[in-house]
């Protein structure tokens, strides 16, 4: 496999990872002794708020920990830890294999703690979806959270709230493969479990959940 040579780091060349705004290696770090994901960026703006918000996250198992930011002609690199496994899909109208309703709220909730300590940021992730969630195995512990160039400012409780909404929309594509339009026709068979993921989807009226911890409280009951 052809590599390169970017400071301390050798990349392969071939991506693990292609987004809209960059492209994923697998690289090594020479120095710290250990394989690293580092994130190819060409605008540089949209690379450096992506990295500052990265940096400021505190430590969380569902969350890649940031390991350096550098330029290097004319393109920007993040530095992250490398994460074993493959996301969910593409977008929320995309096909996926179907998983139990237990599995399904496991991996619901970890979504969930990892978006608690981002939030410690004063930012939301503003883009949970198949493609910005990876597993290894489909083991709940696994989960990490990824692609933070979306990431906008918490200036009120109710921006916070596009992420719950966007994580009980995941829930419901674990369980059924997909989003269906309209959400209603979504097949869960625990009738209190679907009462609970539709009220985190109603993100305009006060009723609804008013944190991420309040939520993840309603759905412990069914892991």
């Amino acid at each position: 496999m052809q590599q390169k040579e970017l400071n301390q780091y050798m990349v392969n060349l071939e991506p693990i990872g292609k987004g809209v705004y960059g492209i994923v290696y697998l690289a090594y770090d020479q120095l710290e002794k250990r394989r690293v994901a580092i994130k190819e960026l060409e605008n540089l703006e949209r690379a450096t708020h992506e990295a500052y918000v990265m940096k400021q996250c505190g430590i969380s198992k569902f969350l890649p920990t940031f390991y350096d930011f550098f330029e290097n002609n004319g393109k920007a690199y993040i530095v992250m830890e490398y994460v074993k496994g493959e996301t969910f899909g593409e977008n929320f109208d995309s096909h996926s294999k179907k998983r139990d309703e237990k599995l399904s709220v496991q991996i619901t909730i970890n979504i969930l703690k990892g978006l608690e300590v981002f939030h410690k940021t004063g930012f939301y992730h503003d883009d949970i979806k198949p493609k910005n969630v990876m597993i290894h195995n489909d083991d709940p512990e696994t989960v990490k959270i990824i692609d933070f160039n979306s990431s906008k400012k918490i200036e009120n409780v109710g921006l916070m709230k596009k992420d719950l909404s966007d994580t009980a929309q995941m829930c419901i594509f674990l369980i059924n493969g997909t989003v269906p339009e309209p959400v209603d026709k979504a097949e869960i068979h625990n009738r209190k479990l679907k009462s609970i993921l539709f009220k985190a989807l109603n993100t305009d009226a006060g009723d609804n959940y008013n944190s991420l911890k309040e939520f993840i409280a309603e759905l412990k009951e069914f892991r």
